[in-house]
């Protein structure tokens, strides 16, 4: 399915299995305002360089629905099962039910980027497993002058690999919050894979996180909520009833930091948060001088 350079808006319902070295879903529009409505409930399964699953992309404001419960497998750089990006504003709006498995540097399993004004919606119930330095389950980035961005995950996340975070999002301009939810099981194995990691850059930026499931990280300052602000007048608030638990050096269950003035943090745990250090290997005696 490939509808390049459109100029009116595209709207497409799939069904077919598809088998492809490249995307089996490539849809850009170039139109002002020319909307992308993708359904798909086709198992696919790509490779190669930038061999993404379903790759939707609007250049001058159109808004981007993706719908997926197929299941999605690729392997490559910088390729995603499910990629949304918009340009000159445009909401994205993605629903997932189906199993997406990635490989590869940079291989997300849901990556969503809004360079102008239009928030971000992500909703998860399906199975996110992916593999790679930098492999992100869910990645959600906003750009854009009040541009929010919301994601609720209620399926399983599984990462391996350097810095590849369960969930990552951020905000880069004022007024755009970061809403998380989580009712699922999360696990992440790499140095700096965070469970949630979330950052706001910009002034009346608000994060909030609120989670029921289950975290386990492993690996240096591999965190398991790290949500950061950075100018005035952002908060911080996170609400724990899951379990949270934690293996690494510096790697804590909870680490809320903002840089920000006039800028409060608030936590309500009332679930569990275990956290453990990696254990180093006793270094052998050193021989006795004669």
């Amino acid at each position: 399915m490939f509808r390049p350079a459109a100029l009116l808006s595209v709207n497409i319902n799939n069904s077919d299995n598809c088998v492809f070295v490249g995307a089996c879903a490539f849809i850009n529009t170039i139109g002002p305002f020319a909307n992308i409505n993708f359904t798909n409930s086709g198992n696919f399964l790509t490779f190669g360089p930038a061999a993404g699953s379903i790759v939707t992309i609007t250049d001058l404001g159109g808004r981007i629905t993706v719908n997926n419960s197929g299941d999605l497998a690729t392997a490559g750089a910088g390729v995603a099962g499910i990629s949304a990006v918009t340009s000159l504003g445009g909401k994205i709006n993605i629903t997932n039910t189906g199993d997406i498995a990635t490989a590869g540097l940079s291989s997300y399993g849901i990556y969503a980027q809004a360079s102008g004004p239009g928030d971000i919606t992500v909703a998860n119930a399906g199975r996110i497993a992916t593999a790679g330095v930098y492999a992100t389950g869910i990645r959600a980035v906003a750009a854009g002058l009040s541009n929010d961005v919301n994601i609720q995950n209620n399926g399983e996340i599984a990462t391996i690999g350097f810095a590849a975070d369960g969930i990552f999002s951020l905000t880069a301009s004022r007024n755009s919050n970061v809403n998380i939810g989580n009712t699922g099981d999360v696990t992440t194995r790499g140095h700096y894979a965070y469970g949630i990691r979330a950052v706001t850059f910009d002034r009346n930026s608000n994060i909030t996180i609120t989670n029921s499931g289950t975290f386990n990280t492993s690996g240096i300052n591999a965190e398991g909520i790290f949500p950061l602000t950075y100018d005035r007048n952002a908060d911080i608030s996170v609400a724990n009833t899951g379990e949270i638990n934690t293996r690494g050096r510096d790697a804590e269950g909870l680490h809320l930091t903002t840089f920000g003035p006039a800028s409060s943090i608030n936590v309500n745990n009332s679930g569990s948060v275990t956290t453990r250090a990696l254990r180093r290997k006793a270094s052998a005696p050193e021989a006795a001088c004669a």
